[in-house]
C-alpha cells in the first residue's frame, strides 16, 4: 500500500502562475543563449542555429522579448571579449 504526500513545493504556483513545461524549455534556451553571448565570438545567426532557430531575426525578437535587450546589446554589455577590446 503506498501512500502519496502532498508537499508545498508543488502545490503552491510561482509568483502566482505555475510554469509550464514549454516556459521551462524557453526559459532554458534563454540560458544557454546567454552563456554563449557571454562566453564565445560567435555570430549571433550561429547561435540561434545551434539553439534550433533557423531565422536570427526571430531569435533576436525571441531574445528581446524575454531578456529586455537584444542579443547584440547583451554581448556588448556583459560579453567575455568586453574586457579584451
Amino acid at each position: 500500500m503506498y501512500r502519496f504526500i502532498q508537499t508545498k513545493i508543488f502545490s503552491q504556483p510561482i509568483l502566482g502562475r505555475a510554469k509550464t513545461p514549454t516556459d521551462l524549455i524557453l526559459e532554458r534556451i534563454i540560458i544557454e543563449a546567454k552563456r554563449e553571448l557571454y562566453l564565445t565570438n560567435k555570430a549571433v545567426k550561429e547561435i540561434a542555429y545551434e539553439l534550433g532557430y533557423d531565422d536570427e531575426h526571430y531569435f533576436s525578437r525571441f531574445f528581446k522579448n524575454n531578456a529586455n535587450v537584444s542579443p547584440q546589446m547583451y554581448r556588448d554589455t556583459v560579453g567575455f571579449a568586453r574586457g579584451m577590446s
